[in-house]
């Protein structure tokens, strides 16, 4: 789909043919004055036109006003051919196609002018949040988990009633926001993974519940900083390492900081790695008090990046690129 930044001053020459709009269309031919005095009916004008119109052979290319509700629809059917109108991020006025000029009929209205305002305003605070609570210290292109199966979350050791509450919770919530992929929000795989290898039905996200001495151990002979991360509480101490696909978590962890953590993890093999110091109400939060809850913001953020418009491997820029196409 193409897109293309309509000029200022196109949209002033649009504006003031529509400002005229009313006195230029109707079903029937008016009789108009003359500058010589006399009375003529607009109908041979009409006719005459027509007449040529069908004489002609180059094709016509029409130019329709339309409505807000219908302009959307057309949106979603747009092809690689077409080019989409804008005067400002988040302001499209309209859809041009190799046959018709597709106009939104109410840019005169001053509430489309501030509604657009208002949206573009929201929209440019969920990218700025997203871009924040998506690159860490350790990545500097995306990676979104992937689309082919449903995920389902594996607790292989040490998990309660209340961790498996959790997840599931986590999961339907998430699933409401994404388009492209989904985890399994009715039950998990506890205990021992067992296939027959000819056909896995998920991708697994393994949660262990484990030990002090694990988790030290692991970090002095297994740690691989390149792809693991180190999970540490305020103090400094650590609570888990955590990879694409897995956590090894401290069983001495309670209540809500276990939450926490546990949504953490999810959120952190979702491709969110980063933080925020703005959203104070942000599960992202850099001085965050263990909150579990997500925010308007980090919702927004979470559907942005699920919708179906990024792809893993995008840094910063080309993800400004692709959101300002949608925007």
């Amino acid at each position: 789909m193409g897109n293309y930044r309509f000029p200022v001053y196109c949209c002033l020459i649009l504006l003031l043919c529509l400002g005229v709009a009313g006195n230029c269309t109707g079903d029937n031919p008016v009789s108009q004055k003359a500058s010589n005095g006399s009375i003529y009916d607009s109908s041979s004008l009409i006719s005459s036109q027509e007449t040529n119109i069908q004489n002609d052979s180059e094709p016509i290319f029409e130019i329709k006003l339309v409505s807000p509700d219908l302009l959307k629809t057309i949106l979603t059917n747009t092809g690689s051919r077409d080019q989409i109108l804008k005067i400002g991020p988040g302001m499209t006025i309209g859809v041009s196609t190799p046959e018709v000029l597709y106009i939104r009929g109410d840019l005169q209205s001053d509430e489309y002018l501030l509604q657009m305002r208002n949206d573009t305003d929201i929209k440019d605070s969920i990218v700025q949040h997203l871009l924040a609570i998506v690159f860490g210290k350790d990545n500097a292109n995306i990676t979104l988990l992937q689309g082919d199966k449903d995920y389902m979350i594996w607790f292989d050791e040490g998990y309660t009633r209340d961790d498996v509450n959790t997840v599931l919770a986590f999961a339907r919530t998430f699933n409401n926001l994404s388009t492209t992929t989904q985890f399994e929000d009715e039950s998990v795989l506890k205990g021992e993974l067992k296939n027959n290898y000819e056909e896995i039905p998920y991708h697994y996200y393994r949660i262990k519940i484990t030990t002090r001495q694990f988790l030290d151990n692991y970090k002095k002979d297994k740690y691989k900083s390149a792809s693991e991360e180190l999970l540490k509480d305020n103090t400094g101490t650590l609570v888990g390492i955590i990879a694409p696909g897995y956590v090894y978590l401290w069983d001495g962890l309670e209540g809500q900081e276990r939450r926490y953590y546990l949504i953490k993890s999810l959120l952190w093999n979702l491709g969110f790695h980063g933080e925020t110091s703005a959203d104070t109400d942000s599960f992202f939060y850099t001085k965050s008090n263990y909150r579990s809850n997500l925010s308007e913001l980090d919702n927004e953020a979470i559907e942005l990046l699920y919708g179906g418009r990024l792809s893993t491997g995008m840094n910063v820029t080309s993800i400004q690129a692709a959101l300002d196409i949608s925007l």
